[in-house]
């Protein structure tokens, strides 16, 4: 009868649907992602595939052709040293010198290579990095920056190097994109090597907040951006190359406050997702 031919059919659809996916090269649920380093001869796949009978061998030869292209994919890449991390990133860094950062990860990135004066802990709360502070009054904050604070070539972090970068920050002929949110600084002071002054037009809530800016030495302040390679820090990492596709080496700063991070090297690297749906 009709009705008994239509419950055929809809077993059969379901063993077939079943064997299919147990046939699958690619053992893993029916709706999954991969991240994959982006590369030349990868794209972006979006090909949903009905489970039948007669689709299940294109489906099959489909995924094995792209199991290939991923193996080849990877073989192309240079394979990391030992004990390195790898962070797979949603885009590549567009710059890495703390004064242009706007995108969010290039300011992840840079943060690793450049410490501020303050940095945020996970209540988002400023605390000391570079310096410790007091306020003397609603418009004046004092900075005293670490003795041990060391860019990533030895030479020590100073309050002209704070002074250099803030003010760098400042003169429009720069052009960097934070140049507003520095707006309610009036004057910066340096009294003696280790102390900095940041006088204010009017009291700021947020002022704390922009005090995370990257610090450079001052030597670098004069133009910008500065070129990746080029770029020195006092972060816990320093820039080691730049590679294929927008990846980036990093390697601990032996230096670094705290001590150096316990791994050899962290590479960051933009991942591209290869939607499948099994």
């Amino acid at each position: 009868s009709p009705s008994q031919h239509q419950e055929q059919g809809a077993t059969q659809w379901s063993h077939a649907t079943t064997a299919d996916h147990d046939a699958s090269p690619w053992p893993l649920p029916r709706s999954c992602m991969v991240w994959h380093a982006r590369k030349k001869c990868q794209r972006s796949f979006d090909a949903p595939l009905r489970f039948t009978r007669e689709r299940a061998p294109a489906r099959r030869a489909l995924v094995s052709v792209l199991l290939c292209a991923l193996a080849c994919c990877r073989a192309a890449e240079t394979a990391p040293p030992p004990a390195t991390v790898v962070v797979a990133l949603e885009s590549a860094p567009s710059v890495l010198d703390p004064r242009f950062t706007t995108d969010a990860n290039s300011s992840l990135v840079a943060a690793l290579v450049s410490d501020g004066l303050t940095a945020s802990d996970e209540r988002g709360d400023s605390v000391p990095a570079l310096a410790e502070w007091r306020q003397p009054s609603p418009l004046e904050y004092h900075f005293t920056l670490r003795p041990e604070a060391r860019f990533h070539d030895g030479t020590a972090v100073t309050a002209a190097d704070v002074a250099a970068t803030y003010r760098s920050v400042l003169d429009p002929a720069l052009g960097s994109p934070k140049r507003e949110a520095l707006a309610a600084i009036a004057a910066i002071e340096v009294p003696d090597p280790r102390t900095v002054v940041f006088r204010l037009r009017e009291v700021s809530a947020a002022f704390l907040e922009t005090t995370n800016l990257g610090v450079l030495p001052a030597r670098l302040t004069a133009s910008g951006p500065i070129p990746p390679l080029a770029v020195i820090g006092s972060g816990p990492f320093r820039v080691m190359a730049l590679l294929d596709g927008g990846g980036i080496d990093l390697a601990p700063h032996a230096e670094a406050l705290g001590g150096p991070p316990p791994i050899a090297r962290l590479r960051s690297h933009p991942a591209v997702p290869l939607l499948f749906d099994l």
